[in-house]
């Protein structure tokens, strides 16, 4: 019979994780399970097996869950749907690789039909592993077909990926499951060693660059999600009183980025625009900080910023990303109402499901003197690509062609792109 234990409290606060741990195994494990709990789940439905142990493991040094035991995954799965349907919260659910996963099967189609939220954790073999005849392996990427509303099949944990990884792909996960409530599934791919040596291991300078989410009990990157209004953030008053850079990505409706601009100047913090924000050429703009960057003072000064506001995402300029993966942002927010996970460096805090329009109207903000002298800096970046491109020469015609033309300009992809935006002039 399925048994069930309880944790002391519904609303417990989980304990400071542990740098401690036997292998990456149960690093990875641990940090999955403890942002389902900071994201709302309490519930977790276990199936007995040697490749989830990393999983189980958590589970069971987790005080905040309550834990609920099935021989058999095809109840499992129908335990666990009754258990999401009673509590109204999403429901992990735990199992070892091969043919005990398609077992979930009918559960996964039921909670997709009726919008039930689960979150299937499939342990599996490391790809090595996989189509060689080694036991209980099948392919189980994708197993579950178009059912689930996010699927991801992670990786073996490596110290090569960042820690921040694993958070934010739950993150992202569990908002498209708000979104569209129904089944995650996330295939986890676990090489040997599954279960504790004679010592653990210490895992703190992995775990280093979470140390905000390490000393709190707030997920990595909770999304606000609402594209027709945004939520106050409480943390605006603050934010908004640091110094900080706008930034504006692939922005497609030309109102919200002359918003983006207008936000800019009323915080008094540098615009730094892209190609494909529509305000590139907005006077508004450095437009030219691509090749700034090159300049030891203008980097000193963008250095001051404690904080960065972003609109859009998938920037053109390498320099400008580049900075933004290596600076010590105390708060990182980007705003944009596509429902997809735009933190190709893990360093967000804050993912608004917004339009530009929407964050100012609920955060209004006094006009504020500029706190930096990039605009000087920045102009000096400007009269030397211009002298540069005096004559006649490809650098010379994307440095004019946006002065010349009268009509619109489509810009072809790559090289093209990328001179446009370091750079055309206004």
């Amino acid at each position: 019979m399925p048994t069930r234990q309880e944790p002391a409290n519904e609303e417990l606060a989980s304990p400071p994780f542990s740098s401690q741990h036997a292998t990456f195994n149960h690093v990875w494990s641990s940090l999955l399970l403890e942002e389902l709990f900071r994201l709302g789940v309490r519930d977790i439905a276990l199936a007995p097996g040697s490749r989830s142990a990393p999983l189980t493991m958590a589970a069971v040094a987790h005080q905040g869950f309550r834990r609920h035991l099935h021989f058999d995954e095809r109840g499992l799965g129908f335990m666990a749907l009754g258990l999401a349907k009673g509590s109204n919260r999403p429901v992990a659910v735990i199992m070892t690789s091969g043919t005990a996963v398609a077992n979930l099967w009918p559960a996964v189609a039921e909670a997709q039909l009726t919008g039930v939220p689960l979150i299937i954790l499939s342990a599996d073999r490391p790809p090595e592993l996989i189509d060689n005849g080694a036991n209980q392996a099948i392919d189980q990427q994708g197993i579950f077909g178009h059912y689930p509303v996010y699927q991801q099949n992670l990786p073996s944990p490596t110290p090569t990926i960042p820690a921040a990884f694993v958070l934010s792909s739950v993150d992202q996960a569990l908002a498209k499951q708000a979104l569209t409530p129904g089944v995650v599934h996330f295939n986890c791919m676990y090489p040997e060693p599954l279960y504790p040596g004679e010592h653990y291991q210490d895992f703190s300078d992995y775990l280093a660059p979470l140390r905000s989410w390490l000393t709190s009990q707030m997920p990595w990157n909770p999304w606000q999600q609402n594209e027709q209004s945004c939520p106050h953030q409480s943390t605006w008053p603050c934010f908004r009183q640091k110094r900080g850079i706008v930034v504006a990505g692939r922005i497609t409706d030309p109102m919200q980025a002359r918003a983006v601009a207008a936000l800019a100047e009323q915080l008094g913090w540098p615009l730094l625009a892209d190609l494909q924000s529509q305000i590139r050429f907005d006077s508004r703009n450095l437009i030219h900080i691509d090749m700034a960057l090159n300049n030891e003072a203008v980097v000193a000064e963008l250095g001051r910023a404690e904080v960065l506001l972003q609109f859009g995402a998938r920037l053109i300029s390498k320099r400008l990303g580049q900075f933004i993966k290596h600076h010590s942002w105390q708060d990182y927010w980007l705003v944009d109402p596509q429902p997809a996970r735009l933190d190709p460096d893990y360093r967000l805090r804050n993912r608004l499901l917004c339009s530009a329009s929407a964050l100012a109207a609920a955060h209004p903000a006094t006009t504020q003197a500029p706190w930096h002298t990039l605009a000087k800096l920045q102009h000096n970046a400007s009269q030397q690509i211009a002298a540069a491109c005096e004559h006649f020469s490809e650098l010379g015609v994307c440095h004019r062609l946006n002065r010349l033309i009268e009509g619109q300009l489509f810009v072809g992809n790559s090289m093209p792109a990328r001179l446009m935006d370091m750079l055309g002039e206004t």
